[in-house]
């Protein structure tokens, strides 16, 4: 028991010297009255600051004295954040042994630290008082308890020397930079942000430690030699050596994040999960700004979801980078579908051959078959339906000789859709699904969704309005997945002329609206003028003329424009028979006349001779005749 008290006493003698360094900054009372001594020997713990109390101290008096006053000044607060860790530290461990003092002990103990600390401020020496005071207080509580104090010291002294290791590590990097500082003084005086030197400089001490002691032989030369002459080059060296081994790491680790990107975004777009697609090529970007490849895919996720104005930004930017002849015809064909999407069809016309001189020149067969599936387009929407099919099948040739599906697939569907004009809706249904195979077995949901909608046309021609609508709403909800707005479009078009055809002339209405709506919005003239046309028909049907012809202006106005033949003249025999119910013969016979010239023209015979029938019934009737039937 004897021991014990002398280990306390000394421990005691400990605190009240850490007491004294506590008075000049702290409020000591304050302290006292927030620790429990129901923990006493946690306390303890404080020995482990007072030696490092006494290290900053000299530290701020050497400071000072060389009129260092920033430098003294950030030890003073230092020693402030030191005693409020202290508290914390106190406060923590109540509660760590179940042996507490009694109410009556706590107050004595209290009262005479309390004690100790007034003595402390008032010059004296508080260590005899308190460790007397308490010695008495504590050696009669623990004769009536008979409590050994040895075992439970044990744990805590371990604790104390493994802080006071770490206070005195701490301690010794804290001097070493300021060493290193003070020898480059000159250079360390002209600076402003001390603390913020000294903070990076004993971060740089500490990484080139731990290299040395990790068997760096460059770190360990450079940290001897700033410790001796305060010379930094070393030091530095070291450091960008370091930087530059991290460096690679950190290329190698981003080159195969952006290939990982590369190889997500490639599946994603197929599955149809374009946000995730697009996000991996956004990431791609923000390590590599000018990849080419990511760039152009974000080019095609744009016009896929209809913002043609992005789309065509990003395909310019690749056309701008661009540093060989493969990357530039690819621009000028992607720069080409947009003018077709907007209907401009000569500049489209002029990219596409551009792209086409490139790979002629390159030999670059897939480029080639592209290119001419594009031109077909062009050739198709003009009406020039034998130019069309001429493009199509080359783009085929070409495709199978690669082995190339997903150009094969686009082949097949850009003839369904030639046959299904011409009115031959066995081949077309036959190109259709040969399409629909080819997307379905690689999983390409927007392929689908073309081929869909495609079908559901082909019964919708035969009458069969129930499995066109099956096939319109199945292609709806791919596209409304993908945010594909040219097909949701579309198909609010066609499933408008299916609820005209079945009489609900409100809910048709809404559809072509609809669908009106969208094609506005990507400035889509083609998807403009059908949606026109088909609230003509509507309005046609209600009887009103004035709107109907409004509408069909409308259409004729953009057709002309895109120089659309078929739909032309349709738009010209439409216009013949509403003069004709209204009376106007000489009106009447102008535009059928052309309807009927337009249609042979691009040969559609059946279509042509049908307003031939009506143009020889019109010279056949008497005055004010009826109109024919439609």
């Amino acid at each position: 028991m004897t021991k014990a008290l002398s280990n306390v006493g000394t421990f005691l003698a400990g605190i009240t010297a850490a007491v004294t360094h506590i008075t000049a900054t702290a409020k000591v009372e304050h302290l006292i009255a927030n620790f429990d001594p129901k923990q006493l020997p946690g306390a303890l713990l404080v020995l482990s600051f007072a030696a490092g109390w006494v290290g900053f101290e000299k530290l701020a008096h050497k400071l000072k004295k060389e009129s260092h006053k920033q430098e003294s000044d950030r030890l003073d607060d230092h020693l402030k954040y030191v005693h409020h860790d202290l508290r914390l530290l106190v406060r923590a461990l109540s509660g760590e042994s179940e042996e507490g003092l009694p109410k009556e002990v706590n107050l004595e103990l209290i009262r005479q630290m309390s004690a100790a600390v007034r003595a402390g401020q008032e010059g004296k020496d508080p260590a005899s008082a308190l460790s007397t005071g308490a010695m008495e207080t504590l050696s009669a509580w623990l004769d009536r308890q008979r409590i050994d104090f040895t075992e439970s010291l044990k744990p805590l002294m371990a604790a104390s020397v493994r802080m006071e290791a770490k206070q005195d590590q701490s301690l010794a990097k804290q001097d070493d930079a300021l060493a290193i500082l003070l020898r480059m003084e000159q250079n360390y005086a002209q600076t402003a942000d001390k603390d913020s030197i000294i903070k990076n400089l004993q971060a740089s001490l500490e990484r080139l430690q731990n290299e040395a002691d990790a068997g760096n032989t460059e770190a360990r030369k450079a940290l001897d030699e700033a410790r001796t002459s305060g010379d930094g080059a070393l030091v530095q060296s070291a450091l960008i050596s370091l930087a530059d081994r991290h460096d690679q790491k950190i290329r190698d680790v981003a080159g195969e994040f952006v290939e990982l990107c590369r190889e997500i975004s490639a599946i994603a777009y197929l599955r149809g999960d374009i946000d995730e697609a697009k996000k991996r090529l956004e990431s791609i970007l923000r390590f590599l700004p000018d990849d080419l490849d990511a760039i152009n895919h974000l080019g095609l996720v744009a016009r896929l979801r209809g913002d043609l104005v992005e789309a065509e930004t990003r395909f310019q930017r690749v056309s701008d980078l661009a540093t060989d002849e493969k990357w530039r015809t690819i621009a000028y064909r992607n720069l080409g579908l947009i003018y077709l999407t907007r209907g401009d069809l000569d500049r489209a016309e002029e990219m596409i051959r551009k792209s086409l001189a490139i790979d002629e020149k390159l030999g670059r067969l897939e480029g080639m078959a592209a290119v001419y599936g594009s031109l077909g387009a062009i050739s198709q929407t003009r009406g020039d339906l034998d130019c069309a099919e001429e493009m199509y099948r080359k783009s085929l040739a070409i495709n199978e000789k690669l082995g190339h599906l997903d150009g094969m697939a686009s082949n097949y569907g850009n003839l369904g859709a030639l046959y299904q004009t011409r009115g031959d809706l066995d081949r077309a249904e036959e190109m259709h699904c040969k399409s629909l195979a080819i997307h379905e077995k690689r999983g390409h949901l927007e392929g689908i969704a073309v081929n869909y909608f495609n079908r559901g046309a082909i019964s919708q021609t035969r009458g069969d309005l129930d499995r066109a609508e099956e096939m319109y709403r199945k292609s709806h909800a791919i596209d409304e997945k993908l945010g594909r707005l040219e097909g949701m479009a579309a198909v609010y078009g066609n499933l408008g002329r299916i609820y005209q055809t079945r009489g609900k002339l409100d809910r048709a209405e809404e559809m072509h609206r609809k669908s009106l709506a969208i094609n506005e919005k990507l400035g889509r003239l083609e998807g403009m003028a059908d949606q026109y046309g088909n609230l003509d028909l509507i309005y046609r049907t209600r009887g009103d003329l004035d709107r109907a012809e409004e509408m069909i202006c409308k259409s004729l106005a953009i057709d002309e424009k895109l120089g659309r033949l078929e739909v032309m003249a349709n738009a010209y025999d439409k216009l013949g028979l509403i003069y004709l119910r209204r009376g106007d013969e000489p009106k009447a016979r102008e535009f059928l006349t052309k309807s009927r010239d337009h249609y042979a023209k691009i040969g559609m015979k059946p279509e042509s001779a049908q307003v031939q029938g009506w143009l020889d019934e019109l010279s056949q009737l008497p005055p004010n005749p009826s109109a024919p039937g439609r």
